[in-house]
């Protein structure tokens, strides 16, 4: 029995037996083939085995077949979303959208480091419940049908929730947080933790342990500690943060904006006869003048969920084997005007509602420091079930549940290849838009009419 080196593994001969083994994650090369290993949470060694001596024909054919396949096996999926965070509370968004970086935001910026941000990611509504029931299943509100907070809607097919189908394939499935899922109340997870409408998240006192987020981290990495080595998991971590009230414990993201200026907002104000029909009744106080300690406010409470995050980042790193095989996806179900255009917090169709934190990573899958366009948070519940397999692996294009209206992100950038995305579309009660790269159209049924605006040309107007 021979051994050789091999990258991250060993190639052993033993008689007319090649067997390549790789460790969790490593690359490894056979010939001039390099080949990237997925391997699952324990960490196991995979074996290539081929006939012959080595680097033979069939053995550079069988690395390279290897090689290209989608991902052999199912990598973990954590999901962590906030509750109302704009993109510019992310540094490395700012910098991937030519904006000097002013946000405080280390643990995000470290993940799109080892991955992928998207520029301009939408939410596929500027309201809680219908976001979020749409990230849970893959279809837009006016098909799902929940067009208002509260108000529940009837479900096309419920059985294809993204949580539902990766249990049947083994994974244990866990939501802690805020669900608001219209319909589904748990959202169909195994393990559920609910803290619907826990705005005032503070306990006792300034003690980090007595606020939710602490605890949603505490409460994430107990369950994956609790699970069977070698079990899947696709855990939801969802924050309550950074909505108001802006509370946050005693910590050093209290001065994140010590002598530091927030990032630039647009403060024009709209006239009664700018703002549409919806504007007007969803928002009352439509000259609404956000205090810059307000403002501040809620940049420190985006930049003390930063700190959560990282928490999770730091978790899955200590995991050597957990880091490099599981999917961490990082985003909001909506955005927050802050006074802009005269309007405080949500539903509305302009920019800073619309476009939130997109983040993606999957070591030795998605490209490291990459920077993509378009994504929708639709795509999401279709990026978690393309990345778990649910398909067949040896179909290069994954074949998604008929329902689902969004794109899988992973596999075309895993090539080398653009945001499969290239428009957006976004419903605010009855009121929808659709957005291009130059365009947005705006159509307000209540008024019978709607509004075009030129995002490179107005983007005061956005």
């Amino acid at each position: 029995m021979a051994r050789r080196g091999a990258g991250g593994g060993s190639l052993w001969r033993m008689g007319g037996l090649c067997v390549l083994s790789v460790r969790a994650g490593r690359a490894c090369f056979v010939g001039r083939v390099r080949v990237n290993v997925i391997n699952d949470s324990v960490g196991k060694c995979v074996g290539l085995l081929v006939r012959g001596p080595f680097f033979t024909p069939s053995a550079m054919k069988l690395a390279r077949a290897f090689l290209a396949m989608p991902l052999l096996r199912r990598p973990n999926v954590l999901l962590v979303t906030t509750d109302q965070q704009r993109a510019d509370t992310v540094a490395a968004w700012q910098r991937a959208t030519g904006i000097f970086p002013t946000a405080h935001s280390p643990n995000a910026d470290a993940l799109a480091a080892a991955g992928v941000v998207f520029t301009d990611a939408h939410t596929s509504s500027p309201v809680c419940s219908l976001a979020r029931t749409s990230l849970l299943l893959g279809v837009t509100p006016f098909v799902h049908g929940t067009l208002q907070n509260g108000i529940v809607g009837q479900l096309p097919n419920v059985s294809d929730a993204w949580p539902t189908l990766l249990k049947r394939c083994g994974y244990a499935t866990a939501l802690f947080g805020k669900a608001d899922f219209g319909p589904l109340p748990k959202g169909g997870f195994d393990v559920v933790d609910l803290h619907d409408g826990n705005y005032n998240k503070r306990g006792p006192g300034r003690n980090a342990s007595h606020f939710l987020e602490t605890y949603l981290v505490s409460r994430t990495i107990s369950f994956i500690d609790s699970l069977r080595p070698g079990t899947p998991f696709a855990v939801h971590t969802s924050f309550v943060s950074p909505h108001v009230p802006t509370n946050w414990p005693d910590g050093p993201w209290g001065r994140a904006y010590e002598g530091k200026p927030l990032p630039q907002l647009d403060d024009q104000r709209a006239t009664g006869e700018q703002l549409p029909l919806q504007d007007k009744w969803l928002n009352t106080n439509v000259s609404h003048v956000v205090s810059y300690e307000a403002k501040r406010d809620y940049y420190v409470l985006a930049a003390y969920v930063d700190a959560q995050l990282g928490g999770l980042l730091e978790y899955l790193r200590r995991r050597k084997q957990l880091w490099q095989s599981t999917l961490v996806i990082y985003t909001s179900d909506h955005g927050c005007m802050l006074g802009e255009h005269g309007i405080d917090q949500k539903n509305t169709f302009h920019d800073s509602a619309l476009r939130v934190p997109l983040v993606l990573s999957l070591p030795g899958v998605l490209p490291a420091g990459a920077v993509r366009g378009f994504a929708s948070t639709i795509d999401i519940p279709a990026t978690i079930v393309a990345a778990a397999s649910l398909f067949d692996p040896t179909s290069r294009y994954p074949t998604l549940p008929p329902e689902y209206q969004g794109y899988d992100l992973v596999g075309p950038i895993a090539r080398g290849g653009p945001s499969p995305r290239t428009v957006a579309a976004a419903t605010s009660y009855t009121a929808f838009t659709v957005v291009t790269h130059r365009w947005k159209l705006a159509y307000y049924p209540e008024q019978g009419g709607g509004r075009l605006w030129d995002r490179l040309a107005d983007p005061g107007a956005r």
